[in-house]
C-alpha cells in the first residue's frame, strides 16, 4: 500500500454520521463499528477519486499533527479497514 492509492468505502458497509463521529454497520454479517471524529474525516475523504495523500493532505489542514504522522496513520487504517471489507481499492 503506498500514498498514491485510491479507495471508496465498500458497497457492503453503511455509513451513518452522528455529529462529528460516524457509525458504521457491515451488512454481511451485521458488525457495527464506531468512528471517532479523525476516522470518521478519513472515511468521509475516500470518494474513489483522492489518493491516501490527497486525503492527507486535505486532514493536515484540520488537524493538529505532523504531515508524516498523519499518512502512517492513514496507511495503517487503510490496511486494516481495507482486510475487513471496509473500504476497497479502487
Amino acid at each position: 500500500m503506498t500514498t498514491n492509492d485510491v479507495f471508496s468505502m465498500s458497497e457492503n458497509v453503511s455509513f451513518e454520521l452522528v455529529g462529528d463521529l460516524s457509525v458504521l454497520m457491515l451488512n454481511d454479517s451485521g458488525e457495527v463499528l464506531s468512528c471517532n471524529q479523525t476516522m470518521t474525516a478519513f472515511l468521509n475523504e475516500l470518494d474513489g477519486a483522492l489518493s491516501i495523500e490527497d486525503v492527507a493532505n486535505r486532514l493536515q489542514q484540520r488537524f493538529a499533527a505532523r504531515p508524516e504522522r498523519i499518512v502512517e496513520d492513514l496507511l495503517s487504517a487503510a490496511g486494516e479497514l481495507n482486510r475487513k471489507g471496509i473500504i476497497e481499492r479502487v
